[in-house]
């Protein structure tokens, strides 16, 4: 067990790191509002002077102003004005490859599958032939090249997505590296999208040859191969929304059996139900009209009062029919 003077130790260290990195986004703040031009209200300079000094401000002081001083910058976080600003490889050559680590691993992920696209492409493997083929019928050497092709086509298109929207986050200054590792499943899930539907969907027609038995152009499996894969891979989502559909109408039908029987059950029941009504209804309308005319023909008392007695049973519930009554609670005193 840690003792007291640990537990103050670490209390302390733990208050000191919260202050260091308030300070720290502080100053990319302050930075990063003067250089936008941006005006501070006069209370917020005031409070700037608790910078002033060798000394930590107090930690409430610096809580105060990092507050302030995120209203100001909002929608940017205080986080990501902090992450673009303390990059250290600022004026070097990795530089050039973007803004944070994350988005320089992006980019050069984003070479390498272009480089294997290129590369792939100008294989001798690669032709209108080996693409219109499908898993099936092409051979494994050719089949590993061209899968080589479409996955290579499948991560540009992972990549581009990736890059696109971390750029939208870095603009609007809300990127959170916390998310990093969604990027890269982004890509990874494209890829497997991408080539799942250039090779499940089928495409053109049968194939058309020229005199010497070469395949003529214009297929649309030829291009339409490499374009499903590119975009499968930039858009992963769209890939699970056809595959989850398709999940729901199988489910669909085998559930659909049971599902229309029990309709089918309960209309049958309603309308019974109704039937029964409709019955009672004229047979109340019959007495009624009866006991009118025998009012009306000067009946005698005992007729009249049977025409009545039949109305009543009709409208209220028989004895036999009323739920039997609750048992008597014990006394106190049994």
């Amino acid at each position: 067990m840690m003792s007291g003077e640990d537990m103050a130790g670490s209390a302390g260290a733990s208050a000191t790191d919260i202050g260091v990195s308030l300070r720290r986004e502080v100053d990319a703040m302050v930075r990063y509002i003067l250089g936008n031009g941006t005006s501070m209200p006069a209370d917020v300079i005031a409070r700037l002077s608790i910078l002033d000094g060798d000394a930590p401000p107090p930690l409430a002081d610096l809580a105060k102003l990092h507050n302030q001083l995120a209203s100001l910058v909002a929608p940017a976080s205080p986080r990501t004005i902090h992450l673009l600003a303390d990059d250290p490889f600022a004026g070097r050559f990795w530089s050039s490859f973007g803004p944070l680590p994350n988005i320089r691993r992006l980019l050069l992920a984003a070479i390498f599958f272009l480089a294997c696209f290129i590369m792939a492409s100008l294989s001798e493997h690669i032709n209108a032939t080996t693409i219109r083929q499908d898993i099936y019928t092409i051979d494994s050497e050719h089949l590993l090249h061209v899968l080589i092709f479409l996955m290579s086509a499948a991560g540009l298109g992972a990549c581009f997505n990736a890059l696109s929207t971390a750029y939208w986050f870095i603009q609007a200054g809300t990127y959170d590296p916390r998310l990093d590792s969604s990027y890269w499943i982004r890509i990874v899930l494209g890829i497997i999208a991408g080539l799942l539907i250039s090779q499940l969907v089928p495409l053109g027609g049968p194939e058309t040859l020229d005199a010497q038995g070469n395949p003529m152009g214009g297929s649309t499996a030829t291009l339409g191969k490499p374009l499903l894969a590119l975009l499968g891979g930039y858009s992963a989502n769209m890939v699970n929304s056809v595959l989850q559909r398709l999940v729901e109408t199988v489910q669909a039908m085998f559930k659909g059996g049971a599902a229309d029987t029990a309709a089918a059950n309960e209309a049958i029941a309603r309308a019974r139900a109704d039937q029964r009504v409709e019955q009672h209804r004229l047979s109340m309308a019959g007495d009624l009209v009866a006991l009118q005319q025998a009012i009306k023909d000067g009946a005698p008392a005992d007729r009249l009062m049977d025409l009545a007695g039949g109305l009543v049973k009709q409208v209220a519930p028989t004895p036999a029919a009323l739920p039997p009554p609750p048992p008597a609670s014990p006394s106190r005193g049994e």
